[in-house]
């Protein structure tokens, strides 16, 4: 904590000096800033090199807080823009706010610490503007992460501040994944239109949004609230829960001075403080249990270029899926029958009665399965069952009720780059390029300053220094966009998708029973001798730690569940087949077209 508190305090001093230097009119902006690189760097630079001279901990550590603090004060001259405009502190409280915010982010602290009380003790005006979250503060929280996956916690204006300055970095492209939790949403509800800045920065993030289900009460009260707002306030899920709050009270009420009752006012102890806050019971209300809402359900949205797309449903009772979640108040132990079969949903009665296939313990064949269709063991199958070329000769197929292709999944492992791995892009060409541009953009930049900017007039020693220093702090800011992009978490795998797999000699692992041996075998004309037969995800795992297998080939349905609970694993490259489950009946049976309109209808 107390080197971070180090880079803190000179910041903030860097900053004040700056701020001072620049608005008295005692330094120009140019000159501010290289007075600050050039003592902080020098202060510093000093400081390590006497780092050996001490023996003793004490002062090797005094030696390394001075070196931390002083690069913090030289880093802190690079935020002085060189266009002679001045940072736009508006008090000291807001660059205090904004530092100490990121001081706690880069301890993980996150919100276990109150900041909001920690500042109304100093008694000091709490405001973040833009402009702060530019600093380095943000670049060196997300360049010195390893991770491409972010979950966005904070709230408004700071977690679209967030957004902003990962757009600038190129964080929001592909290659990494930002979740955002339920304030996003409802600044989406909220806010009809969103700024064109806001949408682009936001664009690609997964955003939770509290699930409301929909009723024909629900559309009505959306309808009367656009026409009383004129559309300019968007409605959000808390803005129906507070609706279903006020209008439940209005109803108790209505029924207890209908029955004679009579309403009495009283401070209520449990409320506490009206200005420090407290809690209320609101159980008899049924919107909250233990401070948490009652069965909890999320709309799963990915924000697209011109709003969003819901892609799925979360509940704590039934997980993700695809369609909304039942309220659990139908699922108790005495009422477990199952709904929302497609055969519920055809024209007719069908009467029928399932039978297990298999012993539960290894899996059966599916070709096994499918030939007994045919010989007339079975009236129908369904399950997980591949559509197939195959397959669709003896039997008939419904519509495919799910997409799934093969898919090849390997062992990943991690690069460990090296601290100067930013080097690694720069070979003689490179180096002869930059130090081209190096010398051009200062000519420039003197060519078109030299005659208006007295900084870039005197005698010729000055002006070459000059051009030389701007050259320096330009290629300087780059840095950290450079490192941002060799930072990121890269994964490794001689893998690299089935062509590799098919001329490799390693061998392959799939599941039993599955289709993917004979295409495998017959397809790709890989050898039988390869093929090394699978019964589980565990032994999926256990097969690719071991290196027993170099891949697993299986349909990419398993695959995605199996990747869920196994992250050192990754699909590597494209589906190379295209196919579906679907339910399999005789053929010419008049239940397929029917079975297949009642999928489509679900």
């Amino acid at each position: 904590m107390v080197p971070y508190l180090k880079m803190f305090i000179f910041s903030n001093i860097g900053g004040g000096t700056a701020y001072h230097l620049i608005t008295k009119r005692l330094l120009s902006v140019t000159a501010t800033r290289k007075l600050l690189n050039t003592s902080g760097f020098i202060v510093a630079s000093l400081a390590l090199m006497t780092l050996p001279i001490f023996r003793t901990s004490p002062g090797a550590v005094i030696c390394s807080y001075v070196a931390l603090g002083f690069l913090a004060l030289g880093r802190a001259g690079f935020a002085v823009n060189h266009m002679d405009i001045a940072p736009n502190i508006h008090d000291t409280g807001d660059a205090l706010h904004f530092q100490l915010t990121w001081v706690l982010t880069l301890l993980n602290w996150g919100e276990d610490f109150s900041l909001s009380h920690f500042l109304a003790s100093l008694s000091i005006k709490v405001t973040i503007g833009e402009e702060y979250a530019k600093w380095t503060y943000f670049q060196a929280t997300f360049c010195e992460s390893s991770s491409s996956s972010y979950l966005q916690t904070m709230k408004v204006p700071v977690g679209l501040v967030v957004f902003y300055v990962a757009q600038e970095l190129g964080m929001m492209e592909s290659g990494y994944a930002w979740i955002a939790t339920a304030w996003l949403s409802t600044v989406l509800d909220s806010t009809s239109p969103l700024s064109s800045k806001t949408a682009n920065s936001i664009q690609g993030a997964l955003n939770l949004r509290p699930l409301t289900p929909d009723s024909e009460r629900k559309r009505a009260f959306i309808s009367r609230w656009n026409k009383l707002s004129n559309g300019s306030i968007g409605l959000n899920p808390y803005g129906l829960y507070a609706y279903d709050t006020v209008w439940m009270l209005a109803h108790a009420i209505n029924l207890l001075l209908d029955q004679g009752g009579t309403i009495s006012f009283s401070n209520i102890t449990s409320l506490g403080d009206p200005k420090g806050g407290g809690t209320v019971n609101l159980v008899a209300l049924s919107i909250l249990h233990d401070r948490s809402p009652l069965n909890p359900a999320y709309d799963l949205i990915n924000i697209i270029e011109n709003g969003y797309q819901r892609i799925g449903y979360w509940s704590n009772y039934s997980g993700i899926s695809v369609v909304p979640p039942e309220t659990s108040s139908n699922r108790s132990t005495l009422n477990q029958q199952l709904t929302h079969y497609s055969i519920k949903l055809l024209p007719y009665a069908v009467p029928y009665e399932f039978v297990l296939f298999g012993d539960g313990l290894k899996n059966p064949s599916y070709y096994v399965f499918v030939n007994m269709i045919a010989s007339g063991k079975f009236d129908a199958a369904v399950g997980d069952i591949a559509i197939i070329t195959n397959r669709t000769k003896i039997v008939g197929f419904t519509q495919p009720y799910i997409a799934s292709g093969l898919v090849v999944v390997a062992s990943v492992r991690r690069l460990n780059l090296r601290a100067w791995a930013f080097l690694k892009p720069f070979g003689p060409l490179m180096w002869g390029v930059t130090g081209a541009f190096f010398l051009i953009i200062g000519l420039v930049m003197w060519i078109l300053e030299h005659r208006i900017n007295y900084e870039f007039s005197g005698p010729p020693g000055k002006q070459i220094v000059t051009i030389l220093w701007f050259c320096f702090s330009t290629m300087l800011f780059a840095h950290a966009s450079l490192t941002s992009m060799l930072t990121v978490q890269q994964l490794e795998s001689p893998i690299t998708g089935i062509d590799t797999l098919v001329t490799s000699t390693e061998p392959i692992g799939y599941q039993i029973g599955s289709f993917a041996q004979n295409y495998l075998v017959e397809e790709l004309n890989i050898p039988r001798s390869r093929l090394v037969p699978l019964g589980s995800p565990e032994a999926y795992a256990d097969a690719l730690k071991k290196r027993t297998v170099a891949a697993v080939v299986e349909e990419k349905a398993y695959i995605d569940f199996f990747l869920s609970e196994n992250c050192m694993f990754s699909i590597r490259g494209q589906e190379f087949t295209k196919s579906g489950w679907g339910f399999a009946f005789p053929r010419d049976s008049p239940l397929t077209i029917d079975m297949s309109t009642a999928i489509l209808t679900l």
